[in-house]
């Protein structure tokens, strides 16, 4: 909408999936565990989304120098994560909210024609709960029963199996930035900012929600019948039991409450992160250089371990953490320069180089954890299970990327590109064992490297007679030592020692093209039904990811088991994926500054079945293959009496393999309006 020296956007979007992530093997499964259900064969059960999504943009010139522009979005999500383990329960599956809020606010002064300066303010918010379907954040009421069916190949109705627990958190932050861009001199063209960002994250993850549980049960039929009852329940609970101390909680009260802690060690975390830079961009000799260098700073604003290997020892009390035993977390600050370098060789052709060293914070929840949580982890006495401790020392992640290319453009209207690119990535993050006394844990640490490198080829046409196209075929490997923070958790888990050399990551695919086409005519050309209309075609090509091939074993199963590898560190690809997207529209004129724009799309137009993840033992993402060995002929042996809503054990256990979340989506329709002005 134009409006006087500004104009103004906003959009809202209701947002409503019956099943979030369809799946191409969704009505076979769902047709045998629950026949009879026909109207809901084609979806997940409790797998539904629901949310509204909202932007807007205002623009306002004060003078034609003087520009100011706030922009604000925001969204929430309400919707339920299925899992096949749970498919005779699928009322207890995980239910999360998400609410996200973004508000910038950008003014853009014009000093002189070589000199122009923006300043910048934000404000971020996301929040995240997730819980149980029915119980969601009353963890009093979290059941406690997880014995499953079948050598736990599915959780029994009416059992709560929450993995990883009951969660709260809440992450905020406040920019601040600005940059000033000037011409000095002919052929300078200089760039210098700053941008300052303050974090407030408050979490709460309660690791055993059903140990709560166990106290209202035993407390409540104790006290007398009245409105106080529950409130005096949970109360005796607070004061007498452990059931709270499974909480891994920084800004949140033991019981799930926003709110600081009592004793000030476990209130919200406040880190904050400063960037200073300098760009200078210029010729030389038919060459444009551009040299720049980036100073970060990172405070995570903590506190952290002495001594790891003996968290208790210097304080008073040597059963738990005291204010000797921790110190402030390191202040982390890094110098990044960069250079590139672009030149002509000829009329068509040019040649492009660039160097930089980069730097990038670790995920924030990597960094922190509860310390009333590490007194009760470390403890002897403790339950004991699998949870890696946040460790603010960490360092950033660091990148020394190399990149070099041509293109040359083809006639007056095509161009093709050839880069070769590499990366050197270290201090990447993983979980590692840590020797301790009184007791070992695990713990975040810069450990791991990687090594990503390849070619990269493209194809693109201005539009021409109506057609563009933008083709992009990469060769890549990626190798190093862990593909992701907890690629080493069962080394971690049964204190053995990680492997250190260097294999293909779980993200390296070796073969990727995208290929995007575009048809379409404007409102002035061709005949009236075609103008203003298009299509679109997207396809996508990757060959398939790696995996560590495995002795055929009980993939599924709801128990602690281990894989034998039989082979080295995903030294075997599996399948490939390929998928054509098309979409067609045409924009119906209204009167004067209104339009109607109706569209067809289509995702995955060829139906195929591609698969996201695939079992150790087979390769593929249907069957473990464990039934045809020894092991598994045994284990239908010994349940060959079990029958299950009519479910014999073997047709109970192609169900459990048979995931449809292991796909991604099949064909799917949609058709959709959009009202312009």
């Amino acid at each position: 909408t134009i409006l006087e020296n500004g104009d103004f956007f906003f959009s809202t979007e209701r947002r409503e999936f019956a099943d979030r992530t369809p799946s191409p093997v969704t009505e076979e499964v769902i047709s045998i565990a629950r026949p009879g259900q026909q109207s809901s064969d084609k979806r997940l059960p409790n797998n539904d989304l629901r949310g509204w999504a909202h932007q807007g943009k205002l623009r306002y010139n004060f003078t034609p120098n003087i520009k100011l522009q706030l922009t604000g979005n925001g969204s929430i999500e309400k919707w339920k994560q299925y899992r096949n383990s749970m498919l005779f329960n699928s009322e207890h599956v995980a239910r999360y909210i998400d609410e996200n809020l973004g508000l910038n606010a950008r003014l853009t002064h014009n000093v002189s024609p070589s000199t122009f300066y923006v300043l910048g303010v934000g404000y971020f918010r996301t929040e995240r709960e997730r819980g149980d379907n029915l119980f969601f954040d009353d963890l009093t009421q979290y059941g406690i029963d997880r014995f499953g069916l079948t050598s736990s190949l599915f959780y029994d109705p009416g059992v709560t199996a929450l993995q990883g627990g009951y969660l709260h958190r809440i992450s905020s932050y406040w920019q601040a930035k600005a940059d000033i861009t000037t011409v000095p001199w002919a052929g300078h063209t200089i760039k210098a900012g700053v941008d300052f960002q303050r974090h407030t994250l408050r979490r709460y993850n309660h690791l055993n929600p059903d140990g709560v549980a166990f106290n209202p049960l035993t407390i409540f039929d104790t006290l007398p019948v009245g409105p106080q009852r529950v409130t005096d329940s949970i109360q005796r609970i607070s004061d007498s039991s452990t059931a709270w101390q499974d909480a891994n909680r920084y800004g949140f009260t033991f019981d799930g409450e926003v709110g600081d802690d009592p004793n000030g060690r476990d209130n919200a975390k406040t880190p904050y992160n400063l960037a200073i830079y300098l760009q200078d961009r210029f010729y030389w000799n038919n060459m444009v250089i551009t040299g720049g260098l980036r100073f970060d700073l990172f405070d995570y604003n903590t506190l952290a371990f002495v001594d790891p290997t003996a968290p208790f020892a210097l304080g008073s009390d040597p059963s738990q953490l005291d204010d000797e035993d921790l110190v402030d977390s390191d202040v982390q600050s890094r110098l990044s320069p960069r250079l590139g370098i672009a030149f002509p060789i000829s009329e068509r052709t040019n040649m492009h180089f660039s160097y930089g060293k980069f730097f990038k914070r670790p995920d924030l929840d990597k960094l922190y954890v509860g310390l009333d949580y590490v007194d009760y982890k470390l403890d002897p006495n403790a339950a004991g299970y699998f949870f890696p401790i946040g460790n603010p020392n960490l360092r950033p992640e660091r990148t020394t990327a190399y990149e070099i290319g041509m293109s040359h453009q083809i006639g007056n209207s095509s161009a093709i590109d050839v880069t070769a690119f590499y990366r050197d990535i270290q201090d990447l993050i993983q979980i590692i064992s840590q020797s301790s006394n009184p007791r070992q844990f695990t713990i975040f640490r810069n450990t791991d490297f990687a090594t990503v490198k390849g070619l990269e080829f493209g194809f693109r046409t201005r539009r021409t007679r109506s057609i563009t196209m933008d083709l992009k075929y990469t060769l890549s490997k990626a190798s190093g030592t862990g593909s992701f923070a907890n690629t080493q958790r069962n080394v971690a888990w049964t204190s053995d020692n990680a492997p250190i050399q260097a294999s293909p990551l779980d993200f390296d695919r070796r073969h990727q093209f995208t290929g995007i086409i575009d048809i379409r005519r404007d409102a002035e050309s061709g005949p009236e039904i075609l103008r203003d209309a298009g299509i679109s075609t997207i396809v996508k090509f990757a060959s398939g990811a790696p995996y560590t091939p495995a002795v055929p074993f009980n993939e599924v199963t709801l128990a602690a088991v281990a894989a034998v590898v039989d082979g080295p560190i995903n030294s075997v690809s599996g399948p490939n994926t390929f998928t054509i997207d098309v979409k067609a529209d045409k924009t119906f004129r209204i009167g004067e500054g209104f339009r109607l724009n109706a569209y067809v799309w289509v995702q995955n137009l060829l139906d195929k079945k591609n698969p996201v993840f695939v079992y150790e033992s087979s390769g593929q993402p249907n069957t473990t293959s464990w039934l045809s060995s020894t092991d598994g002929l045994g284990f239908l042996n010994s349940n060959q009496s079990l029958d299950f809503q009519g479910l014999g054990i073997e047709e109970l256990y192609n169900l459990r393999e048979n995931d449809p979340t292991n796909y991604s989506n099949p064909r799917i329709f949609q058709f959709g309006l959009k009202f312009l002005f």
